[in-house]
């Protein structure tokens, strides 16, 4: 600010001293250049902050157009019953090639009722989220009890790029959420004979420790289709072998 104020007083000081009578025609000519020089400093220190800010909104703006994110195959399951209420869901995002940083995806879920529900990479259930580019990776989200329970409609993402966090629009639009049917599995993880809140948090311990007990698919791969298998028997109430109530 301080600077401004100098280069505007240098100027009309010049206009001051062009004024003044018997100026020579040269010297008049040279104050002519100067106050011109500093009116243009003047203009500039104005304009300055707003062009770069302008030149950063172009480069982020662009940078969302190369980046492209593409929501696939939106799946879920659910289970409501006296004991639990959970929904299991899962979904594939596909990366383009583009190399543009990519800091976090939003989720943004809309149930049956068409009220929100939004996800970033704290309620992903895999391990690591990092979506690299030109990957396809498949994330999933699971949902409890009375204030987090949802059944989801649809589905719209958002890349979150640059040092500002800045969201990019949707560019792959909503994708609709299908219930899907998933071979159930075994529930019982207490062994106690009955299907309790307890199985549930059994089951999400082993599979979050990475044992193999948890793979209730048997693809010998922990991932959201062994949430389903799980929340899939526990709602036909499938107890774990010898008495396994879910064979043939």
């Amino acid at each position: 600010m301080e600077r401004k104020k100098e280069l505007l007083n240098f100027g009309l000081h010049m206009a001051k001293m062009m004024n003044k009578k018997g100026i020579n025609a040269v010297v008049a000519s040279m104050l002519l250049i100067l106050i011109v020089i500093v009116a243009i400093a003047i203009i500039w220190f104005y304009l300055k902050p707003a062009v770069s800010e302008t030149g950063d909104e172009l480069s982020s703006a662009g940078n969302c157009v190369e980046l492209v994110l593409n929501a696939e195959e939106c799946k879920y399951v659910y289970t409501e019953n006296t004991n639990l209420k959970t929904s299991q869901i899962s979904l594939f995002v596909r990366r383009n090639a583009a190399d543009v940083e990519l800091k976090d995806i939003k989720f943004f879920f809309t149930d049956k009722d068409g009220k929100s529900h939004v996800f970033d990479s704290s309620g992903i259930l895999n391990e690591n989220v990092q979506l690299d580019m030109g990957e396809t990776k498949l994330y999933g989200f699971s949902t409890i009890g009375e204030n987090n329970y949802f059944i989801p409609k649809s589905v719209e993402i958002f890349a979150v790029i640059g040092e500002d966090n800045k969201i990019c629009n949707s560019l792959s639009g909503i994708v609709e959420c299908r219930e899907t049917n998933v071979e159930p599995g075994c529930a019982d993880f207490e062994q106690g004979g009955e299907l309790n809140l307890f199985d549930f948090l059994n089951f999400t311990n082993t599979f979050n420790g990475n044992y193999l007990r948890a793979d209730l698919n048997k693809d010998r791969l922990l991932n959201i289709f062994d949430y389903q298998a799980f929340t899939s028997g526990y709602d036909k109430g499938c107890n774990c072998p010898p008495e396994d109530t879910c064979s043939p």
